[in-house]
């Protein structure tokens, strides 16, 4: 994981659920704010952390819990995930 500082420390802001195989967690770096997406894969119990943009961060915090949100997040995993 990269970071945005060197004593990152996760502030939780929203759970965006489950898509893709994934399960997602919207917050950001309690030291500086910048926003980051929390990764959790299930099958492998494994945990990382992506940055997100803005046009991204503003839909994630506008989109209500459900299908309309897991498709955004559906696509978001696809694009930005490697």
């Amino acid at each position: 994981m990269s970071t945005c500082c060197s004593s990152f420390k996760w502030a939780f802001e929203r759970d965006l659920g489950e898509a893709g195989g994934f399960d997602f967690a919207l917050g950001g770096c309690a030291s500086c704010g910048r926003p980051w997406i929390s990764v959790f894969v299930p099958a492998s119990q494994v945990t990382d952390y992506e940055p997100v943009g803005p046009k991204d961060l503003e839909r994630m915090r506008a989109l209500q819990e459900g299908r309309e949100l897991a498709g955004f997040m559906r696509t978001w995993a696809r694009e930005n995930l490697g």
